[in-house]
């Protein structure tokens, strides 16, 4: 299915998006999250990995021509390889008992007014 430049496009990409991931970004209780969630909660199906990656494995069905395809392919491979790379670090560090990384959600919550990953203006936070 996949010849041997894109496995290595699928290996870099999904390299960067576990960097990404990874890379310092610390709740306020100073565990890393290791997730690129849309939502506050930081869940596994609000995650832009898993998004992107079901998009794009949707969108590869639809499309007719097989250079497209194969790309929208990898692209989801990508994604999916990173998110499962973190969940296997995340699950290891939880195992090993290591505050880098707490228990998360796996579906967002909607009960949160303030959904997203923008954070209110400065004035319009209560104090």
């Amino acid at each position: 299915m996949f010849d041997a430049w894109t496995l290595a496009g699928v290996a870099g990409g999904s390299a960067v998006l576990t960097y990404l991931a990874t890379s310092g970004w610390r709740e306020q209780s100073g565990q890393t999250s290791m997730r690129l969630s849309l939502d506050k909660g930081h869940s596994l199906v609000g995650d832009v990995r898993f998004l992107g990656g079901a998009l794009t494995a949707v969108a590869s069905m639809y499309v007719k021509s097989s250079g497209t395809k194969h790309a929208l392919q990898a692209v989801s491979a990508a994604s999916f390889l990173s998110l499962i790379q973190t969940e296997v670090v995340r699950w290891k560090v939880a195992k090993d008992k290591k505050q880098i990384a707490g228990p998360l959600p796996v579906f967002p919550s909607f009960s949160n007014p303030v959904f997203g990953g923008v954070q209110q203006p400065a004035w319009a936070r209560s104090k």
